[in-house]
């Protein structure tokens, strides 16, 4: 789960990178960004040629980044969401529940 990714997106940028790990769970194939074969330089150049002549392609897979960055990637509901699953555990594992 590269930070960089979600730093990206949160600056309103398309990203480009690479089909490994959780990568293709942050980035959505030609809606917030591109994903290219890891260690193909031609697939890279590819991508950024063409996302340097399309603006308008940049600008709504930014806004499209933008907004899955704040629903999926923001620290403070994902810190209140996981703060809410500890205290359910807590509580079941006491008997509250």
């Amino acid at each position: 789960f590269p930070q960089v990714i979600g730093e990206a997106m949160a600056c309103a940028l398309p990203v480009i990178s690479t089909r490994v790990g959780a990568i293709p769970e942050m980035v959505v194939e030609d809606e917030t960004g591109l994903l290219i074969p890891p260690r193909d330089p031609a697939s890279l150049r590819q991508a950024l040629e063409a996302l340097w002549g399309d603006p308008a392609r940049r600008a709504r897979m930014g806004t499209q980044g933008l907004a899955q960055a704040r629903l999926r990637h923001d620290a403070d509901r994902n810190a209140g969401l996981i703060f809410g699953i500890m205290e359910q555990l807590a509580q079941a594992r006491s008997g509250v529940l």
